[in-house]
């Protein structure tokens, strides 16, 4: 299988490295140039990674010549990535879209992020019948896993983990007004946990306007023009921005404008975005506390016995997976070896009918005839086993496995 794939997660890159790898760098890629190179980039707040299918295998060669071109070609970061080949790679992609690979285990907008990604590759002509193959296969099996166990349903998101954060630190939220910059589904899922929470207020901000209006008129809140939403943050407790621009929009400037305006009282700024939109550099103000992605690791997840127990069952139908699409992919390669065997023998057959031939000028046509005959059914017989083996021998096989 020529399949493999490269790739850094929050487990062991930081955010500083994955904001990086922002959705244009990652649609730069030059994926299927004309070559056998088919590849798929995943980009989420907490993951990069590509998947290949390359059979002249010289993926990893494009991919750290692609590196050097984005100037991410610090010797320190070839630590932060991991590689995956054959079947680990196939596990490795249903993990994740399972859910089971992300920072809050059994998380769902993990399976929409990666359906985006495959069909922007699709979109770019970066996919093939391989990797169809496979992220179909993929998705399905994140279906299937959300389906047959429990694993959703103690599930938590990154959204709820922020706001379970500004709750632990500020207390009650009813009297408190936070502010969401962004207005993406990630957005919308701080919006409803901010008012299962019965948050005082909501002031949302987008840089299309009419979304925040909509958000704000969904969720009873109020909405402030992007160019002037810096004038509220002096009215703002809770900031919490995930917006997808490629470079900082709030720096310390911004934040010490709008704590002179607050006499003491402290903000509270969560970052869910990546690339980051609020400056690192934030962190040094007085009375201001800023977390990023990162941050939220430390949360305490109160469901997380039950949450293994799902995604123990979880595991065991991906195992059953991987097998399942092995099968396939083997019996999807033995049709083409089938035809390749059964020319080379009908060539080999011929070619020693003509040489027999040419040797035996006095046979009459019908004896010519009886011999071409003869020799098409031994051909064949001596063909029947070895065929039934690669069409029957690995069906075989995975019958004897029964489904979970």
């Amino acid at each position: 299988m020529s399949l493999s794939m490269i790739g850094m997660n929050h487990k062991n890159a930081p955010v500083e490295l994955r904001e990086r790898f922002n959705s244009n760098c990652v649609s730069g890629f030059p994926g299927a140039d004309g070559s056998d190179l088919e590849a798929v980039s995943v980009f989420t707040c907490n993951r990069f990674e590509l998947y290949f299918y390359d059979r002249n295998r010289f993926s990893r060669k494009v991919f750290h010549n692609w590196l050097n071109k984005i100037a991410v070609s610090n010797p320190v970061y070839s630590e932060c990535f991991y590689e995956k080949a054959g079947l680990e790679a196939v596990k490795h992609l249903f993990r994740v879209v399972s859910g089971l690979d992300s920072m809050v285990l059994g998380e769902s907008q993990i399976m929409s992020q990666i359906k985006t990604s495959y069909q922007a590759a699709i979109n770019a002509g970066c996919v093939g019948k391989n990797l169809h193959s496979l992220f179909r296969r993929a998705l399905e099996v994140g279906k299937r896993v959300r389906r047959e166990t429990e694993l959703s349903k103690y599930s938590i998101s990154v959204a709820s983990t922020a706001v379970d954060l500004a709750q632990k630190s500020l207390g009650d939220l009813g009297e408190l007004t936070a502010m969401i910059i962004g207005a993406g589904e990630m957005a919308c899922q701080v919006a409803r946990q901010l008012k299962s929470r019965e948050i005082g207020r909501i002031i949302f901000t987008n840089r299309t306007f009419e979304r925040a209006r909509e958000l704000a008129e969904k969720y009873a809140g109020h909405a402030v023009d992007f160019q002037n939403f810096r004038q509220k943050l002096h009215e703002s407790d809770l900031v919490i921005s995930s917006t997808g621009a490629p470079n900082i929009i709030l720096d310390s400037s911004d934040f010490v404008q709008a704590l002179n305006g607050r006499f003491n009282k402290p903000v509270m700024a969560i970052d869910i975005a990546v690339p980051r939109d609020i400056s690192p550099d934030c962190r040094s103000l007085e009375n201001f506390f800023l977390y990023d992605i990162d941050d939220l690791k430390n949360v305490v997840d109160s469901h997380f016995s039950q949450r293994k127990f799902e995604a123990e069952k979880a595991e065991a139908i991906i195992s059953y997976e991987i097998e399942a699409f092995r099968f396939m992919t083997e019996s999807a390669n033995a049709g083409p070896l089938i035809s390749l065997i059964k020319e080379r023998t009908e060539n080999l057959r011929k070619a020693e009918l003509e040489k027999f031939i040419s040797e035996n000028h006095d046979l009459m046509p019908e004896t010519l005839a009886k011999i071409d005959s003869l020799t098409k059914s031994l051909a064949a017989k001596c063909l029947h086993e070895p065929i039934s083996f690669l069409k029957e021998g690995i069906g075989s096989h995975q019958a004897e496995r029964k489904p979970l």
